[in-house]
C-alpha cells in the first residue's frame, strides 16, 4: 500500500512538473517593458528581460513598452513544457512593436545555413547565450492586477525623468492657448514646464502657442533643462522663420553642452 502511495506521489510531481513553463521575454535593443500574462501583470519595474514560471498551454501575452505612449502588443501563444524565449523590439520612428519567438530566428538561420548543421548548432547556442539572460520580475503579494495592459503601473524615477502625461500635457496646452496676453502664455508656459519633464516635440507644440518669435525663442531656452531628449533640441529649429532666432537657438545649445 505504501509503495502505492509513494509511486502515486512521484506521479503526479511529474504531471505536475510537465504542467509548468518558463517564459522568458528580452528586448532586441535594450527597450524597457512590461509583460502581462492572461492579464496579469508579470513585473513590477520595467526591465530589459523578464523570466516567470507559468503553466503550459495557450495563453495571452501583452507587452507593453516604457515609453510616452505605453505601445502594446498582445499575442496568443501555446507555451510548452521546459523555456520559451521570446523577443520583443520597438521602432520609435514608426512607433511600431514586434514580438516573435526566439526558436522561429533559429529555424531560420537554420534554413538558410542549410547543410551547415554544426555551424547552425553553434549559432543556437551562442544565441540562446545572448537571449536567455533575466532580470526577473514578479508582482509582489497585494499588487493589484490592472484590468488591461494599456494601463501598467509606472517604473520608478531610477530609469530617468517621466515625461509629462498625454493627459496633463493636453491641459497645459489649453491653459497656454487660452491665455489673453503673450506674458500670461509664458508665466503659465514657465509654471508647468517647470513641475515636468517634456519631449523637444512636446515642447514645440507649446512654444507654437505664443505669438511673437521672440517669446517662442525665449520659452524654448527656458525649457531646456526639463527636456528628456537633449540631443534632439536642433528640431526646434523648424518652429522659427528667421535665420537669427535659428541662429542664437543653436548658440545656444552649443554653450550648454
Amino acid at each position: 500500500m505504501k509503495k502505492v502511495i509513494t509511486s502515486s506521489l512521484l506521479l503526479l510531481c511529474v504531471l505536475f512538473s510537465f504542467a509548468q513553463a518558463t517564459l522568458n521575454v528580452s528586448a532586441e535593443q535594450n527597450e524597457h517593458f512590461w509583460v502581462y500574462v492572461n492579464g496579469a501583470l508579470q513585473n513590477e519595474i520595467a526591465s530589459q528581460s523578464v523570466t516567470v514560471n507559468v503553466p503550459a498551454g495557450e495563453c495571452s501575452i501583452a507587452v507593453t513598452m516604457d515609453n510616452a505612449d505605453r505601445t502594446t502588443i498582445t499575442s496568443n501563444v501555446t507555451l510548452q513544457q521546459g523555456r520559451n524565449n521570446y523577443i520583443v523590439s520597438y521602432q520609435p520612428q514608426t512607433q511600431s512593436i514586434y514580438f516573435r519567438s526566439a526558436a522561429e530566428d533559429a529555424r531560420a538561420a537554420g534554413a538558410m545555413i542549410g547543410a551547415f548543421g554544426q555551424m547552425v548548432h553553434q549559432m543556437n547556442e551562442m544565441y540562446e547565450s545572448d537571449v536567455n539572460y533575466s532580470v526577473g520580475g514578479h508582482p509582489q503579494p497585494g499588487h493589484p492586477q490592472p484590468g488591461a495592459p494599456a494601463t501598467p503601473p509606472p517604473p520608478p524615477a531610477a530609469h530617468g525623468p517621466m515625461p509629462c502625461p498625454p493627459s496633463e500635457f493636453m491641459e497645459i496646452k489649453q491653459l497656454v492657448r487660452s491665455a489673453d496676453f503673450e506674458n500670461d502664455k509664458m508665466n503659465i508656459a514657465k509654471q508647468a514646464t517647470s513641475a515636468h519633464y517634456f519631449y523637444v516635440d512636446q515642447i514645440a507644440e507649446i512654444a507654437r502657442l505664443f505669438d511673437f518669435e521672440h517669446n517662442k525663442l525665449e520659452y524654448v531656452k527656458f525649457a531646456y533643462d526639463y527636456c528628456i531628449d537633449r540631443n534632439l533640441y536642433y528640431k526646434l529649429n523648424g518652429i522659427f522663420e528667421f535665420s537669427s532666432s535659428k541662429d542664437e537657438l543653436n548658440d545656444f545649445i552649443n554653450s550648454r553642452r
